[in-house]
């Protein structure tokens, strides 16, 4: 069996060498050749802020679902997060790629504009239905941590990835920790119109913070020539690339597992428990409470002491067993 030429490709790239020795070119970059000022901390902010506008109004949510669509809710939030998917399944390597020409920024000022647009169009409006549209069609921009951890391994070399990324998971999980009780807390004083115009707030200053203050981790000298970044190329990767294509299969799985839990829990426990808005600010708390113990400690712990492979199997198990 013949095997690939020897290159001098950092060892990220390995995996892009073709069966017949060719080499994607548009893939190949030095990922520890940081740029000037970037830091896997300047993202964090973004991420912060963009899901603490999504998170202060998911305690709000679940109360005027069930009263606007009835018996019939289950299956419009299913609708709309199952279309929300397959849009982001679509775009996300499609933006990626795109980014790899022209930088993470701009990318990142559609994203936080695209998935945060679903809250705060509920400070214009007391139609539930536009906000599942909303929803749905937000599948086309939620390439956030696509962009995100790009922006890592542009600023991150590749020893230190593994706690970068879990930190900025950490970020998700603070933003959910502080955002469904500030959210119950706020409504229950100033209405719940108040919370949605909170969360267009928060989303506009963090398009300022990406537009005015981020910096670019990919400078141009590495960015991939725009006449051979080819969108298509991620699919053409996922269908040649058996190893990839079974992460691919095991990350299907797992989030569809996720978010069919995560998705129709607040529904459930505010149609049978009556929960309050304040209950489920404190459920999502403690569930982003827990992500960020997991991300920011477990993993930093675990990883180097156990592998990935293994942690990735026990984190698994654990999602299994939780139920």
């Amino acid at each position: 069996m013949a095997q690939a030429p020897e290159t001098d490709l950092p060892e990220a790239t390995a995996p892009l060498v073709e069966a017949d020795g060719a080499v994607d070119a548009a893939f190949v970059r030095a990922p520890d050749d940081d740029a000037a000022e970037a830091s896997p901390l300047w993202i964090l902010p973004v991420l912060f802020l963009e899901f603490l506008a999504i998170a202060v109004t998911k305690s709000l949510l679940p109360e005027r679902l069930n009263e606007f669509f009835g018996d019939g809710v289950y299956a419009v939030v299913g609708v709309a997060e199952t279309a929300k998917g397959l849009l982001a399944c679509l775009t996300c390597p499609i933006v990626g790629r795109l980014s790899d020409a022209t930088g993470r920024r701009p990318w990142l000022l559609l994203t936080v504009a695209g998935t945060t647009a679903p809250c705060w169009v509920l400070a214009f409006t007391d139609d539930l239905t536009v906000y599942a549209v909303a929803l749905g069609v937000s599948g086309l921009f939620a390439s956030t941590f696509t962009l995100a951890f790009a922006y890592v391994a542009d600023s991150t070399p590749a020893p230190n990835r593994a706690s970068a990324y879990g930190l900025a998971l950490a970020t998700l999980g603070l933003s959910f920790t502080v955002g469904p009780p500030l959210g119950a807390y706020v409504a229950a004083r100033v209405g719940d119109r108040r919370v949605f115009l909170t969360a267009f707030a928060i989303a506009a200053l963090d398009l300022g913070f990406v537009m005015y203050a981020l910096p670019e981790s990919l400078p141009e000298r590495r960015r991939v020539a725009a006449a051979t970044n080819d969108p298509r190329a991620p699919f053409r990767l996922l269908r040649t690339d058996p190893f990839l294509r079974r992460i691919a299969w095991v990350v299907l799985l797992y989030y569809s597992g996720v978010w069919a839990l995560v998705t129709t829990l607040v529904l459930y426990v505010v149609r049978v428990f009556d929960f309050t808005k304040e209950d489920v600010g404190w459920l999502l708390s403690a569930y982003g409470l827990c992500t960020v113990v997991a991300e920011a400690g477990l993993v930093r712990v675990a990883v180097p002491a156990l592998g990935e492979l293994a942690c990735a199997r026990l984190g698994l198990l654990a999602f299994v067993r939780a139920p």
